[in-house]
């Protein structure tokens, strides 16, 4: 067998800003033998950046650790692994790198609202209703989970959805892009609804159908069809089979019939999608003089100062305005060379 590189964690998702994170590495040498100190992590840091070799360390046996070194919420990291036999070609991950590239993101997941409205203004911008839907405050039915306007499917002078045709309609939101989640991560909907037909609390049948739906590039998927409730209720459903996927969701009402529909209908109110987002802040730069934040302090740093200073492009997260009195002067010069030569 030939020398193989593989990530036993695989990549990661995200690398928190402004502090080194390691990637478990396997190589393995196969039938031949690892030049000594070629296993190397290859960082480009942005599109415009250049890669950068990192040597790997070794752990023990064919075990590596990969170590990115801090990184600002600007970068856009993409990266690659390299190790050479002793005797034939060298061996990339991915085969085709440096053309092709692992990419990941700077920041941290946090618990984001996706989406959220209680139809206070109305329908919101985005939003669609078809059928009986309207937002209203009419035929409110018990309960405590709602407020105010909501989005009904019914009329407002009986109270209830009884045409002298089939009532049907259906509530779409926007379209929203469900987050790809990690381990332990979830994204869910919450909302109000109070579901009144002619089934008893607790009851369905194939008349009278309130469903929701997430319905996307590749298909269509029911997420619940709901029993009667006819007290407001606060419903809780994952999203998370769909992570990944853009798409909206649908609140549809179907009576099938024109029987028995002298019933109040559906209320919905305090739409929330929650899920994982991902927040990013760069932490105080420890040694102001690394001007570049490579985390080495070198000519590369009195370089990229000189350039902004001059007024060409400045590193991500820095600024020729180097005493941060709100003016670009000879102080902010005399500043970085201080710092610089004082050692950060």
């Amino acid at each position: 067998p030939a020398l193989s590189i593989t990530l036993p964690v695989g990549v990661p998702m995200q690398i928190a800003p402004g502090v080194s994170t390691t990637m478990p590495v396997r190589v393995v040498p196969g039938d031949d033998q690892i030049a000594q100190g070629s296993p190397t992590l290859w960082l480009q840091r942005t599109p415009a950046a250049p890669f950068e070799p990192l040597p790997l360390s070794n752990v023990v046996g064919d075990d590596y650790l990969a170590t990115f070194p801090p990184l600002l919420c600007s970068d856009t990291p993409r990266f690659y692994l390299s190790a050479q036999p002793v005797e034939g070609a060298m061996v990339r991950l991915p085969a085709s790198a440096p053309a092709s590239a692992f990419s990941t993101r700077v920041g941290v997941s946090e618990i984001g609202t996706l989406l959220a409205t209680d139809f206070t203004a109305g329908l919101p911008a985005g939003w669609s209703a078809t059928g009986l839907w309207h937002i209203t405050t009419a035929c409110a039915p018990a309960g405590t989970c709602d407020s105010g306007n909501t989005a009904y499917f019914g009329q407002d002078a009986t109270c209830n959805f009884n045409l002298p045709t089939r009532a049907s309609g259906v509530l779409r939101s926007p379209s929203l892009t469900l987050p790809v989640l990690q381990t332990g991560e979830n994204i869910l909907l919450k909302f109000c609804s109070a579901l009144d037909t002619e089934y008893p609390n607790g009851a369905y049948g194939d008349a009278d159908q309130a469903q929701v739906w997430f319905v996307h590039s590749t298909g269509a998927s029911p997420l619940v069809w709901f029993t009667d409730h006819s007290t407001a209720l606060l419903q809780t459903l994952d999203l998370s089979p769909h992570a990944g996927r853009t798409g909206r969701l649908e609140w549809r009402f179907d009576s099938i019939d024109t029987y028995m529909n002298s019933f109040r209908g559906w209320h919905v109110d305090n739409i929330v999608v929650t899920g994982p987002a991902l927040a990013c802040t760069d932490p105080p730069n420890p040694c102001p003089a690394d001007f570049n934040h490579d985390g080495a302090l070198d000519f590369f740093d009195y370089d990229d100062f000189v350039r902004c200073f001059e007024g060409s492009a400045c590193p991500p997260g820095s600024s020729a305005d180097f005493d941060a009195d709100s003016a670009v002067d000879f102080f902010d010069y005399d500043v970085f060379v201080v710092a610089f030569e004082a050692g950060c």
